[in-house]
């Protein structure tokens, strides 16, 4: 689901690193998995999660879901410090609305898995879909989380061109509480400070080898709130 949207307002953001850095990357697996047999990965000692840990990815990984709404458009991306094509320009604020689910690939570290889109998305799939646990705690607690989707058409409003065609990827935070009930019978675990990126070429001198290079960097579009979704 798409809204444009006249104005937003957003909490100010110093971001705790370049926001969308490994994204992509695939960690190696503990144990070869026989998908990746063109890998020749070198197995590991398996290393066994803290209790707390487990519950943290359970949480992650519940198979009711995530709904995820997405802000993107310039003063979004300016007022959490963005500094891309976007931030620079001056776009319509839009709304993206999604229904994820993420599950748990065995054998990695960090942990990672695929996403799913629960519900379908005009605008957004879950081609190469992949999400890790980006940091953690001393006790290997999840802290960061990152995942990838793809914008096959990019995204447009109002006849101008806010993202392009390609990956876009999600970076929050996980903080945990007593699910608000007091009880703990809600789920415990948020995702908090969520930021959009897209990676931007740029252009770089490299006099060495007398021409312009192409570097590309991870850009700031916009941010997310994530809920999850409660079991009927």
């Amino acid at each position: 689901m798409l809204h444009v949207l006249a104005s937003i307002a957003v909490t100010r953001y110093a971001p705790h690193a370049l926001p969308g850095t490994g994204a992509s990357a695939v960690g190696a697996p503990r144990h070869a998995p026989s998908q990746l047999g063109w890998l020749d990965w070198l197995a590991g000692e398996d290393v066994q999660s803290s209790p707390e840990a487990s519950e943290v990815l359970r949480e992650i990984t519940r198979p009711e879901g995530w709904d995820v709404s997405c802000s993107i458009g310039s003063d979004v991306a300016r007022s959490v410090g963005g500094s891309g094509l976007l931030a620079n320009g001056e776009s319509a604020t839009v709304r993206l609305d999604l229904r994820l689910r993420f599950a748990l690939d065995s054998g990695y570290d960090p942990p990672q898995g695929s996403v799913s889109l629960l519900q379908r998305s005009s605008y957004v799939n879950a081609e190469q879909g992949i999400w890790k646990v980006d940091s953690d705690t001393d006790a290997g607690v999840p802290d960061v989380v990152q995942w990838r989707l793809n914008l096959p058409g990019g995204l447009q409003a109002g006849g101008q061109e806010l993202l392009p065609a390609g990956p876009i990827y999600f970076n929050a935070r996980c903080q945990r509480g007593d699910g608000g009930d007091g009880g703990g019978a809600l789920p415990r675990l948020r995702l908090r400070a969520g930021r959009l990126t897209v990676k931007e070429d740029i252009g770089i001198d490299t006099p060495i080898f007398g021409g312009k290079g192409i570097l590309a960097e991870f850009k700031i579009v916009g941010t997310f709130e994530t809920r999850p979704v409660l079991g009927t």
